[in-house]
């Protein structure tokens, strides 16, 4: 298994899309970032765009601010190693990646944002997939892991005028692939009321025989709770979890591995009341996906045996949620913040 750093674009010969980010919330919760370096090879391109973006969530007025800028970088441009890399070629847009250092800053419109971190990994990495080989097949055409599960961000954030000091509790994620699933819900969170515990998990349709065919939803989550980890990955049963709802605020689905159960409630109230950013996800064909993301979701849990004893109930107001519909029509930015639905 290449180790969970390495760049993937550098071995691409084909198109292909790749996000290495981070996220982030204030220790008092009323902030959050999203720090995202998206990278992508169009089909019967040599060139690899590069969108660098700042995404600042603010839960006090329900309102996001996005400064991005876009690039376009030559393949041995890029760096071997997410963790010893430096993007960025002019002074609009840079960033600077280490395992124990984030620096970098971001202009559009005359504003600024920069950021300058220390880093203390405080967490694990974790493979959704089952086996290392899922990670090396044409399918599934989207690869995803957690570079680290928990991060501890100590230093300054500044954007505009307005500084807003640490610390940060975050964590930082990588995907890949050749192209965006054909509709998901994806949810992260490792804060939790009371509780030390990591949880990730998605569901996501495919489309398949060239969109002539979509799968049933197709669900992966793990649960870190007291030090163990609880896998409900297995490809098998994937597509036999119950989803009982995806939309554009709401994830539900009831998961089952050989030794419990996992209830999973993730809710968000609607834009305007909760802060949300609606961002283009370019596919290596050419094709738009619109994709809604806020850090403020609310999410339940509930692990409990087969014979439905309850073992855990977890509560969080600071989960990620991210949305992912093809009816969202594309516009002509590539970001918007959500004042209403798309």
């Amino acid at each position: 298994m290449r180790k969970a750093s390495a760049v993937m674009m550098r071995a691409c010969r084909g198109g292909l899309y790749e996000s290495y980010y981070f996220r982030a919330t204030s220790r008092d919760g009323r902030h959050a970032f999203w720090l995202k370096h998206n990278l992508l090879r169009r089909q019967g391109e040599t060139g690899v765009q590069l969108d660098l973006a700042f995404i600042l969530f603010d839960r006090q007025t329900a309102r996001t601010q996005v400064l991005h800028q876009r690039q376009t970088l030559p393949l041995n441009a890029l760096p071997k190693d997410w963790q010893q890399a430096r993007l960025g070629n002019d002074d609009t847009a840079r960033s600077q990646i280490s395992a124990t250092r984030l620096h970098g800053s971001v202009t559009e419109d005359d504003q600024v944002v920069s950021w300058d971190w220390d880093c203390q990994a405080q967490g694990q990495t974790l493979y959704h997939f089952p086996a290392q080989i899922w990670y090396h097949t044409p399918w599934p055409k989207k690869k995803l892991l957690t570079v680290q599960s928990r991060l501890l961000l100590q230093g300054h954030l500044r954007l505009g005028d307005t500084v807003l000091p640490g610390p940060w509790i975050g964590m930082n994620g990588h995907n890949w692939g050749r192209e965006h699933a054909h509709r998901y819900a994806y949810a992260n969170c490792n804060e939790f009321a009371g509780d030390e515990a990591y949880f990730d998990g998605l569901s996501a349709h495919l489309a398949l025989a060239g969109g002539h065919l979509i799968t049933p939803p197709l669900s992966l989550a793990c649960l870190q709770l007291a030090g163990r980890w609880h896998r409900f990955d297995s490809l098998l049963r994937a597509p036999r979890q119950h989803v009982s709802r995806l939309d554009d605020e709401h994830w539900h689905v009831d998961l089952v591995n050989h030794e419990h159960r996992l209830r999973v409630r993730v809710d968000a109230a609607p834009p305007g009341i909760c802060a949300w950013v609606g961002l283009h996800y370019e596919h290596p064909d050419g094709r738009l996906s619109v994709v809604r993301n806020t850090k403020f979701a609310q999410l339940e849990l509930s692990l409990s045996t087969h014979s439905g004893r309850l073992i855990r109930r977890l509560h969080s107001d600071r989960c990620e949620l991210e949305t992912l519909l093809p009816e969202h029509v594309a516009g002509t930015s590539y970001h918007a913040e959500l004042s209403m639905p798309l």
